[in-house]
């Protein structure tokens, strides 16, 4: 007979059907499932998710398995968030992940509400395309420049002093304004009033 203090296990089931099998520790750092445990329940055995395919779910997976003996992570904390630059198990994950690939992983975990994990994407996002100019922010991203050349031309002229964090504040706009407070050169939280009448087109 097993164990009464068996750990108990969870299979969570991608959109194209591969299975990964979880502790409660990882399940709890997803903000989605964690209401679960609040209201005196627990998720099902076996958790579908449609909306994240099984090369995503994997590193998600991986990422909250490097986190299971923490405590639960406070995205309103500016210090929690700070410490995300130099954790090395964050930089090692993160090292041979190409931006394109965090645009997903960054969807993933907003979609599970796993706040640590949105909040190390964007700074890796945000560390990995600093400097660029508009044209290589687009290539880097694989994202699709809809503006007509007029569109084009008075867009620049108008944002000549456009910089990265407001780029990432219109792209990751449905993440919540909490998560962009430390992505400023300077360390200190963004004013997220500023640059936010740039124009969204060619970077949805």
């Amino acid at each position: 007979m097993a164990s009464e203090n068996a750990e108990i296990k969870y299979k969570l089931i991608s959109s194209d059907n591969k299975e990964f099998l979880v502790s409660e520790a990882v399940i709890k750092q997803n903000d989605v499932w964690l209401s679960f445990y609040e209201n005196g329940g627990s998720p099902g055995p076996e958790i579908p998710i449609k909306d994240i395919d099984g090369k995503t779910l994997k590193k998600v997976v991986e990422f909250c398995e490097k986190f299971v003996k923490d405590s639960q992570y406070n995205s309103n904390e500016t210090r929690e968030c700070a410490a995300l630059r130099n954790d090395i198990r964050i930089i090692n994950f993160f090292k041979d992940i190409k931006s394109g690939f965090l645009l997903e992983l960054v969807k993933a975990a907003n979609y599970l509400d796993n706040k640590r994990l949105v909040d190390a994407c964007l700074f890796n996002i945000h560390r990995n395309l600093d400097g660029l100019d508009i044209e290589g922010i687009r290539k880097s991203l694989h994202l699709e420049n809809d503006f007509t050349e007029a569109e084009e031309k008075q867009f620049k002229q108008e944002n000549s002093d456009f910089f990265l964090p407001h780029y990432l504040q219109m792209h990751m706009a449905d993440f919540g304004h909490h998560h962009m407070n430390f992505l400023d050169h300077d360390d200190d939280p963004l004013d997220l009033n500023d640059g936010l009448n740039l124009p969204v087109n060619g970077y949805d």
